[in-house]
This record gives structure tokens, sequence and C-alpha cells, in this order.
């Protein structure tokens, strides 16, 4: 069985490639959008992730609303 490649955050594990959260028995599905806002956030761990780099790198540039994207944020 192949290896999945992932992040650790803490003590949840991240998997892209199944939008998921897991750790010890839990497991969270993440909707896509959430799922690439947390990969935004992780890939840019070390610099502040401003609401015009989220809207470049996870919406290409298009038009998202302030509620939606705090929306996202507030799952997280």
């Amino acid at each position: 069985m192949g290896r999945r490649s992932g992040y650790l955050l803490e003590d949840w594990l991240v998997d892209p490639q199944m939008s998921t959260l897991s750790r010890e028995e839990a497991q969270v599905r993440l909707e896509l959008r959430v799922m690439q806002v947390l990969l935004c956030l992780i890939h840019h761990a070390n610099t502040l992730v401003t609401r015009e780099m989220l809207i470049q790198e996870v919406w290409h540039g298009g038009i998202i609303t302030d509620n939606a994207i705090n929306r996202i944020i507030g799952l997280l």
C-alpha cells in the first residue's frame, strides 16, 4: 500500500488528497475550499497571510466576499 503525504499540525494529520484532518480515531472531512485555505496557511506558516493573498492563491483572483473568507477561517 502506498504512503500518503500530509502535514502534521499539532496532533492533527492533514491529508490534502483525502481532504481530511485526523488524530487518534477521529477524522474530519473538510470542504475543498477549506482545505485549500488551510494549505495556503501551512505553506506560508512564517508569514502574514492577507486576504488578498488568499484570494490570489485559493480563488485565483476571482470575486469572493469577506463573509465567505470569514466563514472558512471560522471553520478552521
